[in-house]
């Protein structure tokens, strides 16, 4: 996707906790992640972007997560150094991550692209099904696409400003479905919504080479005044 910037920048907290302990950590994206830890390395990434202002070692890594239809889900993940060692300690062992979904754009060339990835803030035990949670507060900052498929799917897609401390907004792609496609499709550009939904992976061809696309699946979504 192309890069974004210089749309939407304003909202508050609200939204469901996971953990009352860890409440204050989050901003206006709570992600939820049970699986099982697989036997690859994270690797250092000293980032350039939103989260490296005090130049704090961030390791990168993707996740595994099965939906109950049986495919599989690869989302990018980004964690501090002070938690990375709890995630390398459960390999092959079952965790929930809890963070936030954000977005940077990555240069190339003359052209942005939009990069998602969920930044981890904890961990804790997991149940024995992957599940994948995410719940959003956030503002419709580009006309939503409805369209039908030859199958007779109802489907819009739409862009999602969230907005987190020191004045910075993640960019999240979704896409809604039936109902809430209906609902989406008549929505103006800087609205309130709240979304919940999971982050899913979808691998499409452009050119000679496959790609993998990065977006919130909405399962529930309702307007804020």
């Amino acid at each position: 996707m192309t890069g974004i910037s210089g749309i939407c920048n304003i909202g508050e907290k609200d939204g469901k906790q996971h953990s009352k302990d860890h409440r204050k950590n989050y901003g206006n994206t709570r992600v939820f992640i049970d699986f099982t830890r697989q036997k690859k390395d994270l690797y250092i990434n000293y980032i350039s972007h939103a989260d490296s202002q005090d130049r704090r070692k961030i390791y990168k890594s993707t996740i595994e997560v099965m939906r109950t239809s049986g495919n599989m889900d690869v989302i990018p993940i980004q964690v501090p150094e002070q938690i990375v060692q709890e995630i390398r300690d459960n390999v092959g062992g079952r965790i929930t991550i809890f963070g936030e979904y954000r977005s940077y754009n990555e240069k190339d060339g003359e052209r942005n692209h939009l990069k998602l990835y969920v930044f981890v803030k904890g961990i804790s035990e997991a149940g024995e099904a992957d599940q994948n949670r995410i719940d959003l507060i956030g503002y419709i900052c580009k006309q939503p696409l409805y369209r039908e498929t030859p199958l007779g799917k109802e489907i819009t897609d739409i862009l999602i400003a969230v907005n987190r401390k020191h004045r910075k907004s993640d960019y999240l792609p979704a896409i809604c479905w039936y109902s809430n496609a209906r609902l989406a499709a008549g929505l103006p550009v800087g609205i309130k919504v709240r979304a919940m939904g999971m982050i899913q992976s979808r691998i499409y061809v452009k050119g000679d080479s496959e790609r993998t696309a990065y977006e919130v699946s909405i399962r529930e979504m309702e307007v804020i005044e």
